[in-house]
């Protein structure tokens, strides 16, 4: 390994560690109820601390990914419960060398996503659900003074079955809209839109806006939704700086919202300000340099101007 290879590591290491301390402000805003299941990928950009157009889509630590999807009170009485319910006494780690080794395990496992998120794969979780069951189980057997008793619903099992049928169910009427699904709809809506206006027009923007007006519902949050919405208020000759200032606040590091505000202002007359918004698009994102600086050099060609729209 070279020391490229040694650099990268390195940084995808601090970038983790960074990534636990930006959520603190996310879970310090939502501390009772949390941003909710799933919208952690949304509610993030606005308190991230890094620069580029890109999205975290997990606190690559579970306790935080709880803490700010559940809400701090839901997570400690999950860690306490869970803690109780799968201590080694009841799991009967110490009954044999296999069960011992099993345990050792699902603690590394525990022990590294903490730094490293793995939870939310199928692939990783599943098996680790059923260690954690065939150890319970073979535990009470062996030991049937330890077994769970009936609650007042019946078996656990069935209550959980038809709890997660539920849910199931529910899933499959409504449909998965993830919001990956909904950028890549509302995008692909966007992409759509006819270069001249005609019937086809009117119609692929009524469709444009039908598709960001539902993914917005879904994820309010979510910052490229209202940079679509700009981009769209701008082909229509209707005012994008509303859906400017909601993109720049859900992503303050993204540069893609700053150079849309910068071709608003431009073509506005607003020279200082729009090259002002060019270099602090370019700032946040290195690659918009090639979109930033052909505008800069419409909007002046005085290099004292153009000096503004330079990064330090």
């Amino acid at each position: 390994a070279d020391r490229n290879v040694w650099d990268a590591l390195f940084k995808e290491g601090t970038e983790k560690i960074a990534l636990i301390s930006w959520t603190r402000g996310l879970v310090a805003h939502h501390p009772w109820f949390g941003v909710g299941r799933g919208a952690f990928e949304t509610a993030f950009p606005a308190y991230r601390g890094d620069q580029g157009h890109h999205v975290y889509q997990f606190a690559e630590n579970f306790v935080m990914q709880w803490c700010s999807e559940w809400g701090i009170p839901v997570s400690l009485a999950a860690l306490l419960g869970l803690g109780w319910m799968l201590r080694p006494a009841r799991l009967g780690l110490s009954r044999s060398p296999l069960a011992f080794a099993t345990g050792v395990g699902i603690f590394t496992l525990l022990l590294q996503n903490l730094l490293d998120l793995g939870l939310e794969v199928a692939s990783i979780s599943i098996p680790l659900f059923a260690l954690l069951g065939a150890l319970w189980a073979r535990n009470a057997a062996d030991n049937p003074s330890s077994s769970v008793r009936p609650s007042w619903l019946g078996q656990p099992g069935v209550a959980f079955a038809g709890a997660g049928g539920a849910v199931w169910l529910g899933a499959l009427l409504m449909g998965p809209h993830t919001a990956i699904s909904d950028r890549r709809a509302v995008a692909d809506a966007y992409h759509a839109l006819p270069v001249n206006e005609s019937q086809d027009a009117s119609s692929a923007r009524a469709a444009l806006q039908d598709e960001l007006r539902l993914a917005t519902r879904r994820h309010p949050a979510d910052p490229f939704l209202p940079l679509i919405g700009a981009l769209d208020a701008r082909l229509s000759g209707k005012n994008p700086l509303p859906w400017v200032s909601r993109a720049i606040e859900r992503d303050p590091m993204g540069g893609r919202p700053y150079l849309v505000l910068a071709e608003v202002l431009a073509k506005r007359g607003v020279k200082d300000q729009a090259l002002l918004s060019i270099r602090q698009a370019v700032e946040r994102e290195e690659a918009l340099m090639r979109v930033g600086v052909p505008l800069a050099l419409r909007v002046t060609r005085d290099a004292v101007e153009l000096q503004r729209a330079a990064p330090a």
